[in-house]
């Protein structure tokens, strides 16, 4: 399967997601994390896989403008709805086809926020959208422990497990367990939606590691850490 009719089911599938409306509640635990990470100084960010656009908007807060782009023309038309912040341009786009859009080093800092597994070529990808960004920029890559066939049920289940668990203890100290709870309940609810389950049998074989594994061999200055059990943060400074 060539990228281009990959990234075709990759919309088609969010596409009826946006429709169902079943996007999780539980995509906000990882927003302040990412933008923590961001450069102080932003003229120009890149929100790349932006879905609804919740966390689009905190960026806008951050940044002179905000470019959003995906896959899913539906997504991008729920997520216009949702606000009227004049700093954000939204538009379709893959992220594979952003350095064909943006101009080399235009951007300060570019989100990649549980997206780029959908990517085929991680390598080119990376590297391309490390040439968009300027010098003392950030690449912000978020996404999952494993997905795809390389892991076992046993596996998946466990890190399901542990990722419940942190959580929920996360939302105790934040004193949101009740809020929490309920997320993870809508959550579970939602990925057994027809879209979320006609996306899942997409889902390409992927682990973290990979990111890992790119970084190292372009030899960039990068850091990363694990979010809870289910989610990794790779910051790569340019």
């Amino acid at each position: 399967m060539n990228v281009s009719n990959f990234t075709k089911k990759i919309a088609t599938d969010y596409d009826l997601i946006a429709i169902e409306d079943s996007i999780p509640p539980t995509a906000r635990l990882y927003d302040d994390a990412i933008i923590s990470s961001l450069p102080q100084k932003c003229e120009t960010i890149v929100d790349a896989g932006c879905g609804t656009g919740d966390l689009t908007i905190k960026l806008s807060n951050f940044a002179k403008n905000v470019q959003a782009f995906d896959i899913s023309s539906k997504i991008i038309d729920v997520a216009r709805s949702r606000n009227s912040h004049k700093n954000i341009r939204y538009a379709k786009g893959s992220i594979e086809e952003l350095n064909n859009i943006l101009w080399p080093s235009s951007c300060d800092s570019i989100i990649v926020n549980r997206s780029i597994h959908h990517c085929l070529d991680l390598r080119i990808v990376i590297k391309n959208l490390l040439n968009l960004i300027k010098p003392n920029g950030k690449l912000i890559i978020l996404d999952l422990e494993s997905t795809g066939i390389r892991k076992s049920d046993f596996h998946r289940n466990l890190i399901y497990q542990l990722y419940f668990l942190t959580v929920c203890i996360k939302g105790f100290l934040n004193k949101k367990l009740k809020q929490t709870l309920h997320e993870l309940k809508v959550e579970k609810q939602l990925f057994n939606s027809n879209g979320w389950q006609q996306h899942l049998s997409h889902e390409p074989n992927f682990c973290w590691k990979d990111i890992d594994s790119v970084l190292k061999a372009l030899n960039v200055n990068y850091s990363y850490r694990r979010i809870n059990w289910k989610f990794f943060l790779f910051v790569v400074s340019k």
